[in-house]
């Protein structure tokens, strides 16, 4: 049976990006997983649309096999759908003809003009929605235990772009309204965890739940972490940009861990939210939960141990996780994030809290979890993964094994296609 899927993604994938201008999506390491999985598979024809800046051309084009479409719009990410964009999406419809459409993601209002164009086009009940972080419940978590002067606190930077802590959460809840009117249009949705099967039929409890893991960036399924070349009480964490993800309840957990370990050190994928190298133009440009971070930072004399390594590729990254002795997973709330399922296939060790959807990718069994707020028992998880050679190596090769099953790019392959067959018959 030979199907057409077309992709929708909120940003160019990254697996575009050695032949199109413009930056990708570097985040989305699901979806160029995913593409790489399909892109040899002779049953499907491949395409995937994503949006452009509003005054750029529409774009259409081949890639390795795989058809690309650029549809113009204003603000991809944007909490106000772009009613101009259903007529590139309908122009895409008419182009590929697709069985299955498969759309990643609900953070943005991007996607609303192309339930438009499919219910215009009667393919609705043929579109599945890939469920990420269910926005709802993310706007629930989202002040992840910040000190309410901190939430509703205003910088210039906010002040200027009129989106400090608490708009931020606003943000989230439109966000959840958005993802509500998406669940409701569609008969199917494809997630991983107890969590977001809980958290899609809340919102629509007709719809069809598929359980379908996620491969991960091929690189991670070469190479292997190897305590021989980790530094001693080195952490790694992939990003702390905003609150949600927790980075302040590891910094509160440092000053202990540092009277244990006076070599300890943090390393951190991603921007630098408190812009302490910037200086005068960093502290004009800073946001509140960065001026948060900041002021932790200063207050138990961190500075000098944490460190910002940037927007990484996936060797880069590959190479921060190998470089660090431990991954902790800080967050006041995940889904199935991608960075702890790429910490365990490198058989890394690892602390993680224990919130949303990560009971339904790593148990007790495999990696130290913890409740999130609890800083005592975070710093006794990642001194005892120290301290403990013989269980941290026990429980890391458990984990190891666990995500070579979850991520197995065969098995999530032929499932996938299964939920294609099954969605393309509706």
């Amino acid at each position: 049976m030979s199907l057409r899927i077309l992709f929708y993604a909120n940003a160019m994938p990254s697996f575009f990006a050695p032949a199109l201008p413009g930056p990708s999506y570097v985040t989305g390491g699901w979806i160029t997983g995913a593409l790489e999985s399909l892109a040899e598979e002779s049953e499907l024809t491949l395409g995937c649309a994503f949006p452009l800046p509003k005054d750029a051309p529409p774009l259409a084009g081949e890639y390795r096999g795989l058809s690309y479409f650029g549809i113009p719009m204003e603000a991809a990410f944007s909490l106000t759908p772009d009613p101009d964009a259903k007529k590139g999406f309908s122009r895409v419809l008419s182009a590929f003809l697709p069985d299955v459409i498969q759309l990643w993601g609900t953070e943005s209002a991007s996607a609303l003009p192309l339930m438009e164009a499919l219910k215009e086009a009667g393919l609705a009940h043929r579109a599945v929605i890939h469920i990420q972080g269910p926005c709802g419940e993310i706007a629930r978590a989202y002040e992840a235990g910040l000190p309410k002067r901190v939430v509703n606190r205003w910088t210039l930077r906010d002040l200027l772009r009129q989106d400090n802590i608490a708009c931020q959460r606003e943000q989230y809840v439109r966000r959840g309204e958005n993802e509500g009117k998406l669940l409701r249009s569609v008969s199917h949705v494809m997630g991983r965890t107890d969590f977001d099967r809980a958290a899609s039929l809340k919102i629509n409890p007709n719809l069809v739940y598929h359980h379908c893991n996620e491969n991960l960036r091929p690189g991670f399924y070469e190479a292997q972490w190897d305590p021989r070349y980790a530094r001693p009480h080195s952490i790694f964490f992939s990003q702390g940009n905003y609150p949600l993800k927790g980075l302040h309840f590891l910094l509160q957990a440092l000053p202990d861990l540092i009277q244990r370990y006076p070599d300890l050190t943090l390393t951190l994928a991603g921007g630098d939210p408190t812009r302490s190298n910037e200086g005068l133009k960093g502290r004009l440009l800073i946001g509140s939960y960065g001026a948060y971070l900041r002021q932790l930072l200063k207050k138990h004399r961190l500075k000098d141990r944490v460190r910002f390594l940037g927007t990484l590729n996936e060797e880069k990254m590959i190479e921060a996780y190998r470089s660090a002795a431990l991954y902790v997973s800080g967050s006041a709330l995940e889904n199935s994030p991608n960075s702890l399922g790429e910490a365990m296939l490198l058989g890394m060790p690892l602390v993680a809290t224990a919130v949303g959807g990560v009971p339904s990718m790593v148990s007790d069994q495999e990696a130290r979890l913890v409740p999130y707020g609890d800083v005592p028992a975070l710093v006794s998880a990642i001194s005892a993964a120290f301290d403990d050679r013989e269980e941290t190596d026990r429980l890391r090769l458990a984990a190891e094994k666990r995500a070579a099953a979850t991520h197995d790019r065969a098995a999530n392959r032929a499932r996938l296609l299964a939920v294609y067959r099954e969605i393309a018959k509706a």
